[in-house]
């Protein structure tokens, strides 16, 4: 890195990972170059994280709730540190909603209400995907008619795939599947009636007017409304918080609840 701030004469060094800010700090440092860290996610609390600052005097975080976390966990000077969320562009998915909307088929009356969870299948977000096949949906399968699909990530770990098989010759029929990386979200986003996710997913989705439940890495936090938004944002919806135990019954309760009034 330091080689290739020379070479390139380059002014400012911008880390989003941990890893990264590490190598990012000493290089800045040899080369006297400026250096900004993002920081996405809760870090893990040791004694040379406290002791010793990697991300440097100028620090964005993308919740309150991680900025708090910096602030109280590794004893970051508040004056260090900006909060910024997840922007989106709003005239691109505007764009996108008009161009798929156009594009999409009118679904048969009869098919089922589409669950779409958007996100990789690896680290926590997996877990919430094996809690969602083995608990969640069996409880709503038994009220409500509907189909459910995981998008996002290039690694599917080897036992969700049973899982949705399960689910699928416990109902009879494919109710479940796994599609992995799509170059198309938003026309994704657009064929489902509900929208599960965490972070800019829940812009994004909102932007293409579809229901959304906010079910994070961290923690469940639920339907996502005019009146829930700020509080949920606080967390990047569910990314950065305290993590908490998920109360299944309730996540299915509102799932069914949203799928009776979904948001359009």
């Amino acid at each position: 890195l330091v080689h290739l701030i020379r070479k390139r004469s380059i002014d400012v060094v911008h880390a989003h990972s941990r890893a990264a800010s590490w190598v990012s700090w000493f290089a800045t440092r040899l080369t006297r170059t400026a250096f900004i860290s993002t920081v996405h996610g809760r870090q893990h609390i040791h004694a040379s994280s406290k002791s010793f600052n990697i991300y440097g005097r100028t620090i964005i975080a993308v919740s309150t709730a991680l900025r708090d976390h910096l602030i109280r966990d590794l004893g970051i000077p508040p004056p260090h540190i900006e909060v910024i969320p997840n922007c989106i562009s709003f005239e691109q998915w505007d764009e996108a909603r008009t161009a798929a909307v156009n594009a999409l088929p009118v679904p048969p009356a009869e098919e089922r209400d589409l669950l779409l969870f958007v996100g990789r299948l690896t680290g926590p977000k997996g877990d919430i995907v094996r809690l969602l096949l083995q608990q969640v949906l069996p409880l709503i399968l038994k009220k409500q008619r509907v189909r459910f699909r995981a998008i996002g990530g290039m690694i599917t770990p080897n036992d969700i795939p049973p899982m949705v098989s399960s689910l699928n010759e416990a109902s009879g029929q494919p109710v479940a599947e796994l599609r992995g990386f799509q170059n198309d979200v938003a026309a994704e986003i657009l064929r489902a009636t509900v929208v599960i996710g965490s972070g800019r997913v829940v812009p994004e989705s909102l932007t293409l007017r579809r229901s959304l439940l906010a079910f994070g890495e961290s923690n469940y936090v639920g339907p996502i409304t005019p009146g829930t938004f700020v509080e949920a944002a606080a967390t990047n919806f569910g990314d950065t918080g305290v993590r908490s135990p998920t109360d299944v019954k309730k996540v299915a309760d509102d799932l069914i609840q949203l799928l009776e009034h979904p948001q359009t």
